[in-house]
């Protein structure tokens, strides 16, 4: 109820009418710019959306409208807020190639702490993602003290995320402000999309916009393709490591006529060599054959029409398990092995048409058709699965006054699910269909307030009316300090299977409290749950320098939950949460820029995450309660033929982490993991303006865990008999130090279409 009248509370303000200024930010080669769109002298601000587009008030002592984008120089109009509304704004942005001649007195670092949005937290640029490797999204976290990337398990190589102590499942992630890596595709599709595809990240932590639905129980990520804002034709990309990983990537853009641009977009990568650092008879990583194709076309009209459409397909092959096998030398019995095929389609469109050049009213839609398939076998344990899906969101903005946006919208989403599992009784395929409205304002009562309050209402076959509150806030409590609020509802259908994939490396026997024959979800409930939080952003001079200081707060409270029990020594048990489980989540972030060209970035975390399993509420396993992490960036001047270099440092200290019990005869309460460092660095040296190379490395301090594999060497005959070997609990590196090289080549200038 509390969320009804403090929603209905932002609804009934309506005693504003601003002035606004409406405009578009583009680069000099007319492509939409990601831009800080700013009152000098003020707090009042706002970013540009993936077209470039911006509308911001006009506060009373409003002078100059500034606007600033990496890599850019900075642009500036004087405003007169006697003047009235301005429409049309458009800013060109002159690309900074000049760094040898001129004087640079602030670092503009990749990762940007946003107070001003009331939903965004953080954005991470293509500066920030060029800091380590990145191979795909899921590695593409290294340098982000918000999010944590780890292993499911000590066997299948796959990598998660977590944020707010929770499981990646519980953030929303999306492509291009599209829902993706859903369904089937929940753990493995982190790696559907390479990280040097991605143009920026933007995160959001806590409840999410309606818009998109009512999943993101911790947050939302937007991740945003590269292709469509390339300023160079041709783009290369090329690693190798000493783990004998091997990727490339090509990405191409061009004009097709007078209205279309297109993009074609290549990857592949491979590993196939044999690694046992840790001497327990399975393979350290994952033998691995990937591929991904993606087309993706834009077009732009006249009248205001405009569309994205894309069509990407891939294929995803890994090989794991007992080393011995794969030399050819394993003895007569049965080896445990793992192997996993996946094959990804998917097809995108969105189209949108604004109804006056003014931009005060326009209409869109999101089309999503998605195909993913994945046979696996886990020691004598075979899963198989298809999920055909399909999403359509329709959209309608509208300013109903000065300083007042409206969205409003419905949305039909079906998922079509084919399971099978060996030795699972229960009939896991189903029909799961969506149907919901929205509605979303976003209110800026006075320059130093800005409300976006959202509701949807859902019906699901399966589950019934969801209905889906949320609320964000931003007050500026002065030119230099933010505050910003949220809370809201969210939804999760479970995946019985692939949610918990981890369960599957090893032996462990399932527990699921099932009728033969019994109807999906079996009595599961839909996962519930509300998120709020509060978030300081202060920004200041220290040593006449730039700094910022961020402390967020966020507590994550579960109604209904399924819950993935390890805690009993060779069983893994499924059930609807009866009690209490929450995760609290505290961050302090702070960056500065000491000298020119440099940042420092430092945070720290503490997480509090519990759950009420069989045996009573403890804390949630692998979740390190207390974390440390620091970022270190220095790039020295270009010389006059543009040649540079670039130093970055990342350590992160992850404290102590509850185990679950591996054991008949240990006490599960008891085992904790060390606690311990780990050190990344890459250097970079512009050959050219276009030409980069890197040469890296990951995990310096050579830290591992010696026995990921519980049992691996005391059964080493009955492997697939044995309940005792599991791989689930893996608390850090399971390989020793990875050194790296590679290179970016930008080709060529990208041609246009004439807008």
């Amino acid at each position: 109820m509390k969320y009804i009248v403090a929603i209905i509370a932002c609804f009934s303000i309506w005693n504003i009418g601003n002035a606004q200024v409406k405009g578009v930010v583009l680069d000099d080669a007319g492509n939409p710019a990601y831009a800080l769109v700013y009152y000098k002298g003020t707090q009042l601000g706002t970013v540009t959306n993936p077209e470039g587009e911006f509308s911001i008030g006009i506060p009373k002592e409003a002078k100059w409208l500034m606007v600033s984008s990496t890599g850019h120089y900075s642009d500036s109009i004087y405003v007169d807020p006697a003047a009235g509304s301005f429409r049309e704004m458009k800013f060109n942005l002159r690309e900074n190639n000049t760094l040898g001649t001129i004087v640079i007195d602030e670092h503009d670092g990749g990762t940007h702490i946003n107070g001003k949005d009331p939903q965004t937290f953080q954005v991470m640029n293509e500066k920030e993602l060029c800091k380590a490797a990145c191979c795909s999204l899921s590695e593409s976290f290294e340098t982000n003290g918000s999010v944590d990337a780890s292993f499911t398990d000590g066997i299948t190589g796959t990598r998660q995320i977590k944020m707010l102590g929770l499981d990646g499942k519980y953030t929303q992630i999306l492509f291009d402000n599209m829902p993706a890596v859903r369904g089937i595709s929940s753990t493995l599709g982190l790696s559907f999309l390479p990280g040097p595809w991605i143009n920026s990240i933007s995160i959001a932590k806590g409840a999410g916009s309606v818009v998109h639905g009512y999943e993101g129980v911790t947050g939302q990520i937007n991740v945003a393709h590269k292709a469509a804002t390339m300023k160079e034709s041709l783009f290369l990309n090329m690693y190798a490591s000493s783990s004998g990983r091997y990727e490339t990537n090509i990405l191409s853009n061009q004009a097709v006529g007078k209205n279309w641009n297109y993009q074609l977009q290549a990857h592949g990568s491979s590993s196939q060599k044999l690694y046992d650092t840790n001497h327990d008879g399975f393979l350290d990583n994952p033998l691995v054959k990937n591929y991904l194709l993606r087309n993706a076309w834009q077009y732009t009209g006249a009248k205001g029409l405009r569309g994205e459409y894309g069509f990407s397909c891939g294929q995803f092959n890994t090989e794991s398990g007992q080393i011995n096998h794969y030399r050819g030398i394993f003895p007569p019995d049965i080896p445990w092995i793992s192997n996993s095929k996946t094959e990804h389609a998917e097809f995108t469109a969105k189209t949108g048409y604004m109804f006056d050049e003014h931009g005060h009213k326009s209409l869109g839609s999101q089309i999503n058709i998605g195909y993913n398939k994945q046979h696996a076998l886990y020691g004598s344990r075979i899963y198989d699965g298809v999920q055909k899906s399909a999403r359509v969101n329709l959209l309608f903005a509208n300013e109903i006054a000065e300083g007042y946006n409206i969205t409003v919208g419905a949305s039909a989403t079906a998922d079509d699910y084919r399971e099978s599992l060996t030795s699972f009784v229960g009939n896991l395929n189903r029909v799961e269909t969506t149907y919901g409205a929205f509605a979303e304002l976003n209110a800026s009562p006075s320059e130093r307030l800005q409300i976006v309050a959202g509701l949807r209402e859902d019906v699901n076959n399966l589950y019934g009316m969801l209905f889906t509150p949320r609320i964000h806030a931003r007050y500026s409590v002065s030119e230099k300090t933010s505050i910003k609020i949220s809370s809201g509802k969210a939804y999760r259908s479970p995946q019985m299977v692939v949610d918990h994939l981890s369960a599957l490396a090893g032996n462990r026997t399932w527990n699921l409290p099932i009728l033969p024959g019994a109807e999906y979800p079996f009595g599961f409930q839909m996962e519930e749950a509300v998120n709020s939080g509060i978030v300081l952003v202060h920004n200041t001079k220290l040593f006449h320098r730039t700094a910022t200081f961020t402390v967020d707060a966020f507590h994550t409270n579960f109604q209904h939950q399924l819950v993935a029990d390890y805690e009993t020594a060779g069983t893994f048990s499924l059930y609807n949460l009866s009690g209490k489980s929450f995760a609290n989540a505290v961050q302090t972030d702070f960056t500065f820029s000491p000298i020119k060209r440099s940042e420092i970035r430092l945070a720290y975390r503490w997480l509090d995450a519990q759950t009420t399993y069989t045996a009573g509420l403890k804390e949630r396993p692998l979740v390190a309660k207390h974390r440390v992490f620091i970022n270190l960036a220095y790039a020295t001047k270009e010389n006059a033929k543009s040649q540079k270099w670039n130093f970055d440092f990342t350590a992160r200290w992850l404290g102590p982490q509850r185990l679950a019990n591996q054991s008949d005869y240990v006490v599960a309460s008891s085992i904790y993991s060390p606690g311990y460092w780990t050190l990344n660095a890459q250097v970079s040296f512009f050959l050219k303006e276009n030409l980069e190379f890197y040469a890296g490395g990951e995990n310096l301090t050579g830290y591992m865990i010696q026995h990921p594999i519980y049992a691996s060497n005391i059964y080493a005959f009955n492997l697939n008999t044995d309940n005792l070997l599991d791989a689930s609990q893996v608390y850090g590196p399971m390989f020793g130090a990875n050194y790296y090289v590679g290179l970016r080549w930008r080709i060529g200038q990208a041609t246009k279409t004439v807008k």
